[in-house]
């Protein structure tokens, strides 16, 4: 294996020169979803579930239920379930250490200063389909909310073209504390999270 050693200053000279790229005509496509999403809420999700990942999730349902859940994570392997179970310790055992905590001090005066940290009351992750299940990133996303004190976590993924889940995510969805999974992928996805 050839390691690379490069000048420090130059390789952020080289990574500052880099342009940023833009594409006027998928940010139009975006925009379009994301108002579609604002406008007909759970039809639209539908449409473009159908439109971009092939399946009709009318029949079922956009939510993944309790059944499919449990059906899905009975379908893992033992050995890829511990697997998931101690990636999930090492991830919450990281992070746990860079949780900010509150602190206050009063001053001579009385006045108290400090900072108070508190975890939002829901955090949606987003989750990319493709070619394999990308549980790692599900955990990654999942675990620091939990360990924050999130108190409900909700994820969005793409369902495959029989409508369903692969069992790793349903099975890493459970060990990583989420609360709810929506077979729904893409710009829609992160618009249904951002919009309710």
């Amino acid at each position: 294996m050839l390691l690379q050693r490069r000048d420090p200053a130059e390789y952020l000279a080289a990574l500052q020169a880099r342009r940023a790229e833009f594409y006027p005509e998928v940010e139009a496509q975006v925009r379009a979803i994301l108002a579609e999403v604002r406008c007909r809420g759970d039809e639209a999700l539908y449409d473009l579930t159908a439109r971009f990942d092939g399946v009709d999730l009318r029949p079922v349902g956009l939510e993944v239920t309790p059944e499919e859940w449990a059906e899905g994570e009975a379908r893992v392997e033992p050995e890829l379930r511990r697997a998931l179970e101690a990636a999930a310790r090492n991830i919450a055992e990281f992070h746990r250490a860079q949780v900010p905590r509150s602190w206050f001090i009063t001053r001579p005066d009385g006045s108290i200063l400090g900072q108070k940290v508190t975890p939002v009351d829901r955090a949606g992750i987003y989750v990319p389909g493709g070619q394999a299940p990308l549980y790692s990133c599900l955990l990654m996303t999942a675990i620091p909310a939990r360990v924050a004190g999130v108190p409900e976590v909700i994820l969005c993924t793409p369902p495959g073209r029989d409508g369903r889940l692969h069992p790793a995510m349903l099975a890493a969805a459970r060990i990583a504390g989420v609360d709810r999974i929506f077979k729904v992928g893409g710009a829609q996805a992160v618009a249904a999270m951002a919009y309710g």
